[in-house]
């Protein structure tokens, strides 16, 4: 540090320093401590009212230490500017004399001066604090040298510079240390906007290419433009820092309905990022803030960012323009061509919406009792849980060392089968058993009065006419539980029929030629826990009854709808008295109140396919699965002539729409998430309790190795904050639903488990609840 040798040669005097390790010392000085106002513990606290500041070398080479000792005596009294702290508050209670700090980049060090009272403020992190401690040194121009003070701000600039480089600073200008380094104090405090920011996001792009953040210019149609805030999620403290504070958001079509967010420095028009226009944004509006938060995602890392605009005008103006691009990318069709109300819903969507006028006047007037009820069972400690390799719960296993029959059956199933993976899930609402398809493999799980899942038994999977393997990609269970229906994905023309008692396929049905079944559903809702032979199935363009009992092709001719134009469905639901809902991969849901007719309801596609679907027991509500977001409707018709009705027997008005909710994990966590795990979200079927006469109160979903519930009373209460909990395994959860007749216990299909947990074990999503850990993120982004 040669240059720093000549600055101490001009300052080293003034400071009085004799000590060969010091390279510069502040004589006098004042330290304090800064917290945020809303703190307990006061706002600002004197620390030490007189003191000594220098910056030494370590042992260890281009690492310094910052060092602030106690210089007044014994008891002086403090400056009664920031007298009146509680003692218990107080650091010269520890009798502290003496404070070093490794100077690093991770302490954001910041200066500020204040030109009326002629003082010098350097701050830097309190990394041992409450989240926005912050200490702070206040140097009197008066009493210090201006010489001194800046010698030490540029040597305290090279110390960060060598200790984040490992290599001397000799051949780094002065300029060049202020473009990385210089900061600037906040005196407000202000966590959001703290002066953290500036090394974070430089850690955040350091090294990286431009088109690693796709820092480019984009030249294309322009579709919307606003300036706004910009913030940067920071994982650490879980909060959105600063980025910049004035940006200019555009949207932009490009060519073959593609469409591109860009964020450029409204004062240079330099580009700071840029992300292609789709749903694996997770986009969310909040107008309750004024504010857009998405998703980038690059490589297995995911950043998550807020755009914050300063009126009402201009985050609808912007929110009309990207909802337009992201819903033409998706539906291949110009937005001018949708009629307005189907407009307004897909708005709607997209909007943190309180659907609290929607909730029937029992939901809002639920006791106590339920929310304490709520309470209790997230305090409960993880109940019991079991898996295909203990059959038992995990403290059964740790008391019996004996391997009974069951563990060792289970211990069999898993060798044999060790070259597949646990794949669909069905929960029995008769028998009380649990099965999950395992390759060509069928594992049996029963669950006991004491809710133990245990492995009972494997049925083997195969045609006994052809005596091919059946891999099945679909099942439903049927006529009491006793049957299973199954499809081949390699033959999804024909279904089989497997008996559960004896443990084989006995019949093969053949539904039409040239039609391939899309899915297959019970006639009703709880139809499998009768004795019906009939079901129901879609094509990708057609719904129709199957009937086992007629010979020849089992679908029923005068109970089938066939569209001409390609409808593209994907999935269906039925309620408790038969009605039908049916999705499709464009986004669409049709409802019918029965077969062989047009459907009464069509409610709007937002683009992205639905996979999976369920309904209410009455049919009030919709649940639609898609691949980042859940879409809950409500069926009630609210006005006019079909007031009361339900979308299934009547049609909605052309100006009552119903107002869909888009329900998702917070951008935020799902970056912690997608970042974590290595992928995107991908939720699988999502789900309601049910059982009879229960009322539906929880939804489950699952995304890689997290299972998420959401509680539908406080979706529907608007609460933004604490609708969702969550569990995170350490495999991939490949599907999941509720134990039948409750909405406590969740029976869940890891890739090599099977367990049944309570919902008191899953935990509000916080870092450690999510699994985050700072080294799992890629290096240069946090």
């Amino acid at each position: 540090m040669n240059i720093i040798k000549k600055l101490l040669d001009s300052s080293s005097s003034s400071a009085g320093s004799k000590d060969l390790d010091e390279l510069i010392t502040i004589p006098t000085a004042q330290l304090f401590l800064r917290r945020l106002p809303q703190s307990p513990k006061g706002e600002l606290e004197c620390i030490y009212n007189d003191c000594v500041a220098s910056i030494r070398r370590t042992s260890v080479a281009f690492n310094y230490q910052l060092v602030i000792q106690k210089s007044c005596q014994e008891g002086e009294s403090e400056n009664d500017e920031y007298d009146g702290e509680d003692d218990s508050n107080s650091f010269d209670d520890d009798l502290k004399d003496e404070w070093n700090f490794l100077i690093d980049c991770s302490l954001n060090f910041a200066q500020e001066t204040d030109v009326d009272k002629n003082l010098i403020y350097i701050s830097w992190k309190d990394v041992n604090g409450d989240l926005g401690d912050k200490f702070q040194l206040i140097i009197d121009k008066k009493l210090v040298k201006a010489a001194t003070i800046d010698a030490f701000i540029e040597i305290l600039y090279r110390c960060e510079y060598e200790r984040k480089y490992n290599k001397s600073s000799d051949d780094c200008t002065y300029k060049q240390l202020i473009n990385e380094f210089e900061n600037y104090t906040d005196q407000n405090n202000d966590v959001d906007s703290s002066d953290e920011e500036h090394d974070f996001f430089e850690d955040a792009t350091d090294g990286k290419d431009d088109k690693d953040l796709e820092k480019k210019l984009i030249q294309g149609t322009l579709v919307v433009e606003e300036i706004a805030e910009l913030r940067l999620f920071d994982p650490e403290t879980a909060s959105f820092k600063l980025y910049i504070e004035k940006a200019t958001v555009k949207v932009l079509e490009l060519n073959n309905w593609e469409y591109w967010l860009s964020v450029e420095d409204s004062d240079n028009g330099k580009a700071i990022l840029g992300t292609s226009v789709n749903s694996q944004m997770n986009p969310v509006f909040n107008f309750d803030n004024l504010c857009f938060i998405f998703n980038y995602f690059h490589d297995n890392t995911a950043l998550s960012w807020l755009l914050r605009f300063d009126s009402f005008e201009k985050l609808s103006s912007f929110q009309e323009g990207l909802t337009r691009s992201l819903w033409e990318s998706m539906n291949k069709i110009k937005w001018i061509k949708v009629k307005d109300d189907e407009r307004d819903y897909v708005l709607d969507a997209f909007n943190n919406l309180v659907l609290e006028d929607e909730l029937e006047d029992s939901t809002k007037n639920d006791n106590a009792n339920e929310e304490e009820e709520e309470e209790s069972e997230q305090e409960e400690i993880e109940s019991r849980v079991s898996n295909i390799r203990s059959g038992v719960t995990k403290q059964e296993a740790e008391d019996d060392e004996d391997e009974d029959e069951d563990e060792a059956a289970q211990r069999k199933y898993l060798a044999t089968t060790k070259d597949t993976k646990n794949s669909q899930l069905k929960v029995g609402y008769k028998n009380n058993r649990t099965y999950v398809s395992r390759g060509d493999k069928l594992g049996v799980f029963v669950t006991n009065e004491d809710d133990e899942l245990k492995f009972n038994t494997t049925i083997n999977i195969k045609n006994p006419t052809t005596k091919n393997i059946v891999n099945p990609s679909k099942m439903m269970l049927h006529m009491e539980d006793r049957a299973m229906i199954l499809q081949d994905p390699n033959d999804k023309s024909n279904l089989y029929k497997m008996d559960l008692e004896y443990g084989k396929i006995v019949e093969e049905y053949k539904v039409k030629d040239d039609l391939k079944v899309v899915d297959f559903n019970p006639l009703n809702k709880f139809a499998q826990l009768g004795s019906e032979q009939t079901f129901l199935g879609i094509s990708s363009n057609g719904l129709f009854k199957i009937d086992p009992r007629v010979s020849g092709d089992k679908l029923v001719e005068s109970e089938f709808k066939q569209y001409a134009s390609k409808n593209d469905f994907s999935t269906m639901a039925t309620t408790e008295n038969g009605y039908i809902a049916v999705a499709s991969n464009k986004g669409d849901i049709r409802l019918y109140d029965r077969l062989g007719i047009n459907a009464k309801t069509q409610l709007p596609a937002l683009g992205d396919p639905i996979v999976g679907l369920d309904v209410s027991r009455d049919g009030r509500w919709l649940l639609a699965t898609c691949k980042t977001y859940l879409l809950l409707i409500d069926n009630k018709i609210k006005t006019g002539k079909n007031s009361g009705e339900l979308g299934f027997k009547k049609s909605f008005g052309k100006d009552s729409k119903p107002r869909p909710r888009r329900i998702t994990v917070s951008p935020e966590h799902a970056a912690f998430m997608s970042t974590t795990s290595g992928n995107p979200l991908s939720f699988t079927k999502a789900h309601f309790n049910a059982g009879i006469d229960a009322k539906e109160q929880t939804i489950v979903t699952s995304t890689g190795p997290y299972v998420v519930t959401w509680s539908l009373k406080k979706i529907l209460q608007g609460d933004k904050d604490n609708t969702y909990l969550i569990k995170r395994y350490n495999s991939d959860v490949m599907n999941d639903n509720f134990k039948f007749g409750s909405d406590k216990n969740i029976i869940i299909a890891l890739q090599d488990d099977v367990a049944m947990v309570n919902k008191g074990s899953f935990r509000k999503p916080t870092r450690e609840s999510l699994g985050y850990k700072k080294n799992s993120i890629v290096k240069g982004y946090y």
